[in-house]
């Protein structure tokens, strides 16, 4: 006791060790209650930040070439299209790659259609009217060079 110079006797050392005593038994017996209502219930915020990967769903990635998707780690099945658009691979997630070359698909309204299958007869007409421009040359030729069969070079047909 008379490590504590500030206490001047026993009485006062012993009031102020209760007084510790109760405001820890208090602050013990307010963490076993319950939570009351008003009081605010612990908040848990999950974070997601990318969407979690489907099954049905497939990646993709624009690429400069067949090196750079040889080189990609692939988790599930991705589609790989050159920067020109000119090529597509699908890398399966075992590793294996699928190669394919794209067109581009111009779709024709009916004015168009109509416009094309018009270009198209000409040209068939121009073909045959130059088809038959040969066949009549070749003909002309053949019955200038040909001599008849018939017909005797001394002998006139009339009598």
């Amino acid at each position: 006791m008379y490590n504590y110079p500030n206490y001047g006797n026993n009485q006062m050392y012993l009031q102020d060790l209760q007084n510790m005593r109760d405001r820890i038994d208090m602050q013990m017996r307010q963490m076993q209650q319950p939570q009351m209502p008003n009081q605010p219930a612990n908040i848990t915020q999950n974070f997601q930040l990318a969407n979690a990967p489907s099954q049905n769903e497939l990646g993709g990635k624009y690429v400069t070439g067949i090196d750079e998707v040889k080189s990609t780690l692939t988790l599930k099945d991705t589609l790989f299209i050159d920067k020109e658009n000119k090529n597509l691979w699908i890398k399966r997630a075992d590793g294996s790659i699928k190669a394919f070359a794209l067109t581009e698909v111009i779709e024709l309204d009916e004015k168009d259609k109509v416009i094309m299958s018009l270009q198209k007869e000409i040209e068939e007409l121009k073909g045959a009217i130059s088809n038959a421009k040969y066949v009549n040359e070749c003909n002309d030729a053949d019955v200038t060079k040909q001599k008849s069969t018939n017909v005797s070079n001394d002998k006139s047909s009339k009598k």
